[in-house]
């Protein structure tokens, strides 16, 4: 039997990805070995999600609500605080433009000079002030795993240091 092929033109668009004019040739016949499989290569073309990356700094959401975004070489964690309480987490980029916080459907993005949190804008408020800043924020960027700490509580959500004070 003549081993012939046919040539299909592949173009798959996603957010992350962009592949167009490959060239791909399969055999008409299907494979009949056992184990077989074909196997693509497909290489981004998008930006890294590090080139549109979160700006480190406090960010004000109205009220007593503040976000604060934290980063250690590729590596991004979020402080947000309300009178409510307190969760530190760690950062993964979904694609070139948003990120979620660890094991939450909790997403980030930039724009511009403000960080979209879900529906809210937080409006930038200046750099990271230390005093303001709890000692997880550190071990969540010292981690090399995800990191999520939620402190459902009116005293330690009191004890943020607002950038404004």
């Amino acid at each position: 039997m003549e081993n012939s092929s046919i040539p299909i033109k592949l173009a798959l668009t996603a957010s992350c990805f962009s592949l167009s004019g490959a060239l791909l040739a399969l055999p008409m016949s299907p494979i009949k070995t056992p184990g077989a499989s074909l196997m693509l290569k497909v290489e981004s073309t998008a930006p890294e999600a590090a080139q549109t990356a979160l700006k480190p700094g406090t960010y004000w959401g109205g009220g007593s609500r503040y976000l604060s975004i934290a980063q250690r070489g590729d590596r991004y964690c979020l402080q947000g605080a309300s009178p409510n309480g307190v969760l530190v987490t760690s950062l993964q980029p979904i694609n070139a433009e948003q990120y979620q916080a660890y094991e939450t459907n909790w997403k980030l993005q930039q724009r511009g000079d403000v960080l979209l949190f879900g529906a809210m804008e937080y409006q930038p408020k200046g750099e990271l002030d230390p005093a303001s800043l709890f000692p997880e924020l550190n071990e969540c960027l010292e981690s090399q795993t995800g990191y999520f700490k939620q402190v459902w509580s009116r005293e330690a959500a009191s004890e943020v240091v607002s950038p404004e004070k």
